[in-house]
């Protein structure tokens, strides 16, 4: 069994607090990562600015080890005092566990707390080494950034090749209309149509409709843009007459847009006709394949989500 620290304090903090060494640049780095994994659960701060708060606490235990103190006064110091803060994480829970219950575990925790406090210097460059100068988890802010922006920038060049064909393509006068086409599958499929063939056609098959549907999805994939982003920020804020940070309502407003682009171009693609996404006209060979489908379901749902 560990070593229980009997030390208390007599004015303990209302959340846990980790004071570490403000000189040790080893444990800087890592106190940020921490910092990210328990969020506001636990308090950090360093014994140069909060030893005077806690005189209970020998400065050479500072100096030493972490020190962790609870809100019920108790003082927890070293390998401890780590495991305890982390346990304020759901997924960092069995740390504590295994120290209090698994045979060895708190011995070999503690040497190897000692072996890296006594050369801390070492520990330092052997995590930039491994880490680099940011030990805190990537969050792929830039790759999913970018990634975002480059599918809007593929669906912008879908709409525009399609939106200066849409006339001869499926317009009243075009090789397959969509105003003859839908009401035949309506006719030879009933009310089973709208499920099958699922399109925003079935409100308008004009060719101003079919101009309007290439059109918004236009709009839609300008959500790349920075300077729209933050238009739509501040309409959001004014139509809703109440304050949204900017991340917040760009996040709403990126959603949406994947939302509605990818609903206005499955329009078209689920809108039939031979050669041209599902075909109801009574060659299976035309229907679209259920793995692909599928494929786009779960295209559209990782890109919206991952928007959000």
């Amino acid at each position: 069994m560990p070593n229980k620290s009997n030390l208390r304090v007599s004015n303990p903090p209302p959340k846990p607090l980790l004071i570490w060494d403000g000189d040790c640049d080893f444990c800087r780095l890592w106190i940020e990562r921490w910092r990210e994994m328990t969020m506001d659960k636990v308090d950090y701060s360093t014994y140069q600015k909060a030893a005077d708060r806690f005189p209970e606490i020998p400065t050479d235990e500072f100096n030493r080890s972490l020190v962790l103190i609870q809100p019920d006064g108790a003082v927890l110091f070293a390998v401890e005092a780590v495991y305890r803060s982390l346990a304020y994480r759901r997924s960092r829970e069995w740390l504590a566990w295994s120290y209090d219950h698994l045979p060895g575990f708190a011995g070999i925790s503690e040497t190897g707390y000692g072996l890296i406090a006594r050369n801390r210097k070492f520990a330092s460059a052997v995590t930039r080494v491994l880490w680099g100068k940011d030990v805190r988890r990537p969050t792929y802010f830039w790759a999913q950034r970018w990634f975002l922006r480059a599918l809007g920038v593929i669906y912008l060049i879908a709409f525009v090749s399609l939106w200066v064909q849409v006339d001869g393509l499926v317009g009243s006068n075009g090789v397959s209309p969509v105003s003859q086409f839908l009401p035949a599958v309506r006719a030879q499929l009933g009310p089973d149509a709208y499920t099958l063939l699922p399109t925003l056609c079935w409100f308008g098959s004009s060719n101003a409709f079919l101009h309007f549907l290439c059109g918004s999805g236009v709009v839609c994939c300008c959500s790349f843009s920075e300077s729209l982003r933050r238009f739509h920020c501040l309409l959001f804020s004014f139509c809703t007459c109440r304050s949204q940070s900017q991340d917040k309502s760009f996040s709403i407003f990126n959603g949406t847009c994947f939302c509605w682009r990818w609903v206005f171009y499955r329009s078209f693609s689920r809108r039939g006709g031979c050669g041209q996404g599902s075909c109801y006209c009574g060659h299976d060979h035309h229907r679209q394949p259920q793995p692909i489908r599928f494929r786009a379901s779960v295209c559209f749902c990782s890109s919206f989500f991952c928007s959000n």
